[in-house]
C-alpha cells in the first residue's frame, strides 16, 4: 500500500482518504502508517481548523432554530389567548379566510400549541394582519 495521507480519526487512522486503519499492533496496515510516521511524517488532525469552525457554525445555526421554533410554538398574546404563530398555523389561517369568503361567519381556530380561538368574520382580518406581524418578527 502506498501511503499519500493520514488522518487520525479517533481510535483509528484514515489512510489516503479512503482505508480505515485501526490502532493496532497486529495489524499490517497499522505497523505501515507507523513506519510512514518514522519517516517523518505527520498525520493530520481528525479536524482542520475550517471543519471546527463549520461544524461550530452548523451548530450554533441548528441551536437558533430549535430557539426560533420553541418562540414560534410560545407566540404571542390575543385576547388572553397564547397565539403560536407557525408555518401550520399559517396555512390554517388561510383555510379559516377561505372558509370566511365562502359565507362561514364563526369559527374555532385550533393552533399548533393547542390554543383554540374562537373567531368571527368581522373580526378576523384585524386578527390576520396582527397575525403576519407577529410571525414576521422570526424571519427579520
Amino acid at each position: 500500500m502506498n501511503i499519500e495521507t493520514v488522518k487520525i480519526q479517533g481510535e483509528s487512522y484514515l489512510v489516503n482518504g479512503s482505508i480505515s486503519v485501526p490502532k493496532s499492533e497486529g495489524n499490517r496496515h497499522y505497523k505501515l502508517v507507523q513506519e510512514w510516521i518514522s519517516e517523518g511524517n505527520t498525520p493530520e488532525p481528525e479536524f482542520t481548523a475550517e471543519e471546527l469552525a463549520t461544524k461550530a457554525e452548523l451548530e450554533a445555526e441548528q441551536e437558533a432554530s430549535k430557539l426560533r421554533a420553541e418562540a414560534m410554538l410560545t407566540g404571542f398574546e390575543y385576547n388572553g389567548y397564547r397565539i403560536s404563530v407557525t408555518a401550520e398555523d399559517g396555512t390554517g389561517l388561510l383555510q379559516v379566510k377561505g372558509a370566511f369568503e365562502m359565507g362561514v361567519t364563526d369559527t374555532v381556530i385550533h393552533f399548533q400549541n393547542g390554543t383554540k380561538l374562537p373567531m368571527s368574520a368581522t373580526d378576523f382580518p384585524a386578527f390576520a394582519l396582527l397575525f403576519v406581524t407577529e410571525r414576521n418578527k422570526y424571519f427579520v
